[in-house]
């Protein structure tokens, strides 16, 4: 016995499949044929991003701006405790941001695609979008876009912060803008040797 609510089923009629059709056939055939072409054009952009050159500065401009870099992360996170106010908060997002970034670029690319598909889809994001960042050229001048962020900070002094004497923060700002700046300019002058 089954209870009143429950009605017995009608028969489906059969729908047609594609051998009976030929019309939808020819156009699965088609569908396929233009996926198949599209899975080629995104590994030939793929193998397109992934031959293209990251132009490297010598070896000891590199090391000088890793450790630029680190310093600077660890200046925001002790800089980090002075800043108060809303525009210095994005301004601190975008300095580690853009520190990050420039990390990316700096150390070896075997390690980046060793060190996560989230960082390997950023780091080819870039290099496809940004490819400026894959010059040396352009990572000087990214270094002295990231001084000028540390100088936005230095600047933005708040209510009852007083310019006669640098407090630790301001040190910690100036420093971190006089790295980034000398290691721009090591990078802009690494572009200008000659190979």
């Amino acid at each position: 016995l089954k209870p009143f609510w429950v009605k017995p089923r009608a028969a489906c009629p059969s729908v047609p499949g594609p051998a009976r059709r030929p019309e939808a056939a020819e156009a699965m055939a088609e569908s396929g044929a233009m996926l198949g072409s599209v899975e080629e054009g995104t590994a030939a952009a793929g193998d397109s991003i992934n031959r293209k050159n990251v132009e490297q500065a010598p070896f000891v401009v590199r090391v000088l701006g890793v450790t630029v870099l680190l310093a600077t992360l660890v200046g925001w996170f002790i800089d980090s405790q002075w800043n108060i106010t809303w525009h210095q908060t994005i301004i601190q997002i975008y300095i580690t941001t853009t520190a990050l970034t420039s990390l990316l670029f700096e150390v070896k690319r075997e390690w980046v695609d060793d060190y996560g598909y989230l960082l390997k889809i950023y780091y080819y994001m870039l290099i496809h979008y940004f490819d400026i960042l894959c010059s040396v050229f352009g990572r000087g001048l990214f270094y002295l876009f990231q001084s000028t962020l540390w100088l936005s900070l230095y600047f933005s002094a708040p209510c009852g912060r007083k310019h006669d004497t640098l407090k630790q923060d301001q040190m910690i700002e100036l420093a971190a803008a006089s790295g980034l700046a000398f290691v721009g300019l090591l990078n802009l002058i690494a572009h200008c040797m000659p190979k």
